[in-house]
């Protein structure tokens, strides 16, 4: 009998094995391009290029290797953590969060799989989910530095300066470049007043050849903030304009196609103008049940430290930035004549957005029997067509401060970097997105069924009980003691917004005319500004 011969593995399949198990990885990643542009389709050959992909920052098409890997066969925790990082890396954060979800439920003893989603939720501003998730990665494999860096950086962020500390040592030991952990030691020496340890630790970072692109950028902002504090704002400024422009030229392709936080501004103000006044809106009774109190303004008005404030009252709780308008936000807001639908809806069609509305405040907010929800997200400012379909006649607390400090904290802080965000990584952009916003504001004003309560910050500062007791009054409830105390209440809530380590600090003048320091600067823009100046009383 002829024996029957196998063929065995096209040669280039054996290179690439050899070069993968003598740990030569780019090797192993030009080959699998090689096969793959040769006509061979493999699992192992998309997730390699996958990775080469992601290595050239062609997050899309890494993605998009991933995907065929996913179409391919069985479920695989690596793949999926691959996706999921992937997706995070573009801003799709749900669909990470899901994909995650599915590689721990997979392999919960997967450490790359508990880290990824930990990061996924950090960008969602999820913090405890996310610092359980870094801890169980950081248990199931203990060289993993990153795991014990983001953990220190959320210490950091909820002021816990000794875990800090001592999280961002274990990181190092293991991985002395890891950046998040310098950041952490960076926010500790800050923190105590060692500016010039701060200084020295970012330039440090910021100058290394094995610090990635976005992590120089946000070294270059810690060191601004460094020499800001040392009273040299030529210099610091400087260092906050190279940050934001290194990350303006990181994120802009994926920005490109995208309607970014301006044109949406200016696209919102035109589509309402259009919609006449109140009469020009389909009558629409009070919701039935109940309606929450939405915290808006602008980012770096102070919509944090109002929500923080008012969480402190055992009748409310705030829900800080959550994504609770999606789907309104997707059906009526994100393409062109959306607000001119929204107002001829009737009550009844619009209903079931009112029913996920709430669905998503159970996800986010657990038990809320009896209490007010408390919705602080500030640039639903330019969702508020959509707010007052979903509940005509909600209070709307509207944070104001000194439009000049605004624009430059928002210029100078960092954020998860959304079409919204992207705007502050100029500063002319940021000014006009302030501009186009605010116009916005007021004509929603005008033309829309909602109440306003105006707080300006510096006004907070300066008399704290006159000013809550008449914000608690506009929203129905009596004043609480309780509220006086919610620096130390934020410090275990997992503040997820820039202002976290302000807002546990408590009560500080430190923010008011900041802009003064940095006149020379902000000149271009000051013009823009004025009539805002002027119209909030500055």
């Amino acid at each position: 009998m002829t024996p029957i011969v196998t063929p065995g593995p096209p040669p280039i399949f054996l290179e690439i094995d050899q070069a993968m198990r003598a740990g030569k990885m780019d090797r192993a990643m030009a080959l699998a391009c090689q096969a793959l542009g040769g006509g061979y389709a493999d699992p192992v050959l998309f997730s390699l290029r996958s990775h080469w992909h992601e290595g050239q920052g062609r997050v899309e098409a890494a993605l998009a290797d991933l995907e065929r890997v996913r179409s391919m066969g069985p479920p695989n925790a690596r793949t999926l953590a691959a996706a999921g990082r992937c997706l995070t890396k573009l801003g799709r954060l749900e669909e990470a969060r899901q994909v995650l979800d599915e590689a721990v439920t997979l392999a919960p003893g997967l450490a790359v799989a508990q880290y990824e989603r930990g990061f996924a939720l950090d960008q969602m501003g999820e913090l405890v989910a996310a610092r359980q998730s870094y801890q169980h990665a950081m248990a199931l494999d203990p060289s993993l530095a990153d795991a014990p860096a983001r953990l220190a950086a959320l210490a950091a962020r909820r002021s816990d300066w000794p875990q800090a500390r001592d999280l961002a040592a274990k990181a190092l030991a293991l991985q002395p470049e890891n950046a998040v952990a310098h950041f952490a030691l960076i926010m500790v020496a800050m923190a105590s007043d060692d500016f010039s340890a701060a200084e020295q630790r970012a330039r440090q970072v910021a100058q290394s050849s094995l610090t990635t692109d976005q992590a120089r950028a946000h070294a270059l902002t810690f060191l601004a903030d460094a020499l800001d504090a040392q009273d040299r704002p030529d210099e610091a400024f400087a260092a906050y304009d190279a940050a934001n422009r290194s990350l303006r030229h990181l994120f802009a392709s994926r920005f490109e196609s995208q309607e970014t936080g301006l044109p949406f501004a200016l696209r919102m103000t035109d589509e309402l103008e259009k919609t006449g006044g109140r009469e020009g809106w389909a009558p629409a009774p009070p919701a039935a049940g109940p309606t929450p109190a939405f915290v808006l303004g602008f980012a770096r008005a102070g919509t944090t430290l109002l929500g923080q404030i008012l969480d402190s009252h055992p009748q409310f709780v705030t829900l800080e930035e959550k994504p609770l308008l999606l789907e309104g936000m997707r059906d009526f807001l994100a393409a062109p004549g959306g607000i001119a639908r929204l107002a001829a809806l009737s009550d009844v069609q619009f209903e079931p957005y009112r029913t996920l509305y709430w669905r998503h405040v159970g996800e986010h907010g657990g038990d809320i029997a009896d209490r007010i929800v408390v919705d602080q997200t500030p640039l639903n400012t330019l969702h508020l067509a959509l707010i007052a379909r979903l509940f005509p006649g909600a209070p709307i607390v509207f944070a104001v401060r000194d439009p000049r400090d605004v624009v430059l904290s928002c210029f100078r802080r960092q954020f998860v970097i959304n079409p919204y965000t992207f705007e502050f990584l100029s500063l002319d952009r940021t000014a006009r997105f302030y501009d186009a916003t605010m116009r916005y504001a007021l004509l929603a004003r005008e033309r829309l069924p909602l109440r306003f309560h105006d707080l300006r910050n510096e006004d907070l500062v300066a008399d704290f009980d006159g000013q809550i007791r008449a914000l608690c009054a506009f929203l129905g409830l009596a004043f609480d003691p309780a509220m006086a105390r919610f620096a130390e209440r934020s410090k275990s809530r997992s503040v997820a917004t820039p202002s976290a380590i302000q807002v546990a600090r408590g009560l500080s003048r430190e923010g008011i005319g900041q802009w003064r320091r940095y006149e020379a600067q902000l000149k271009a823009v000051l013009p823009l500004l004025a009539p805002w100046v002027r119209h909030f009383g500055y």
